[in-house]
């Protein structure tokens, strides 16, 4: 098995377990989508790429926005705010230390790819704003938005 095939079916097992854990049931249209869901790991992608992509299989549009959703809860998804005003989705990598609370990321707007930054960069400026408005922060999401190292080097 190819590495990235191996780390793709890891990413099915990990969701699919989530799932499982969580009480609902796993049915075949759910396998399906998360199957596509885990082939898009490193892309943004919209519920309707995903739609588009799994509508020969017979699979229904609600069926497809409402497991984005169960899947966003659980944590396995986030929503990306791009400036084209499409709502889009990125798969959150398992065991990352990457929580729904705070994600901070890079995000190519030509290829979609996305990159989670290992340390935040705005730790030290978010205590100093907690501390001098006295808010209580819970998270924050940070995406910088640009392009990437392959998309620049193509232009």
């Amino acid at each position: 098995m190819h590495r990235a095939d191996a780390g793709r079916a890891a990413l099915v097992d990990y969701i699919l377990g989530l799932l499982e854990q969580a009480g609902h049931r796993v049915t075949e249209p759910r396998v399906q989508l998360i199957q596509a869901v885990a082939a898009w790991e490193r892309q943004s992608f919209t519920g309707e790429d995903l739609y588009a992509e799994l509508r020969p299989t017979g699979l229904g549009r609600a069926t497809v926005f409402r497991t984005l959703r169960l899947l966003q809860e659980l944590g396995v998804l986030s929503r990306l705010h791009l400036s084209d005003g499409c709502q889009r989705y990125v798969v959150t990598p398992p065991a990352s230390g990457h929580s729904p609370e705070h994600m901070d990321r890079l995000i190519c707007r030509r290829c979609g790819r996305v990159a989670y930054l290992d340390e935040c960069p705005m730790e030290d400026s978010l205590a100093r704003i907690a501390q001098a408005t006295g808010y209580r922060v819970d998270g924050h999401h940070l995406d910088i938005v640009g392009l990437c190292a392959e998309c620049s080097a193509a232009r």
